[in-house]
């Protein structure tokens, strides 16, 4: 998955897409004694210092991250509309393998595949799920 499409998913969730200030990286700044690295300028949000990593981006490769965005269309109101375009984004998958264990990944692989459906998804249905 590029990083446009992890962009747009992260966006959609109404979460903050980070971009660190370079200005931080310059060691300016102090946390409890610990050099700021990055912080976030859209947010403002603490990314890292020089012993932590506190906040990163959404890789969307993950179960956590699936689930998060099947939450949000689910609150948005859209599951049913979601559920039918999976089910024409699945062909080729053999038929033995049921809809349910394929869409959310019951095998331990695949979170990917189904997180960049997601971001097809809503780029053909532009609303917004709300929080």
């Amino acid at each position: 998955m590029n990083e446009q499409d992890q962009k747009l998913l992260t966006e959609k969730m109404g979460e903050c897409w980070h971009e660190p200030d370079s200005e931080c990286a310059l060691g300016r700044e102090y946390n409890g004694g610990e050099m700021i690295k990055q912080k976030c300028l859209k947010c403002g949000c603490l990314l890292s210092t020089t012993y932590q990593i506190y906040e990163e981006n959404r890789t969307f490769d993950n179960r956590d991250d699936m689930m998060d965005l099947y939450q949000a269309i689910e609150k948005a109101g859209k599951w049913d509309d979601f559920d039918n375009y999976s089910w024409n984004y699945r062909k080729g998958v053999k038929p033995e393998i049921s809809h349910t264990t394929w869409l959310f990944c019951l095998s331990g692989e695949g979170y990917e595949d189904r997180c960049k459906m997601v971001a097809e998804f809503w780029g053909e249905n532009e609303s917004t799920p709300s929080r």
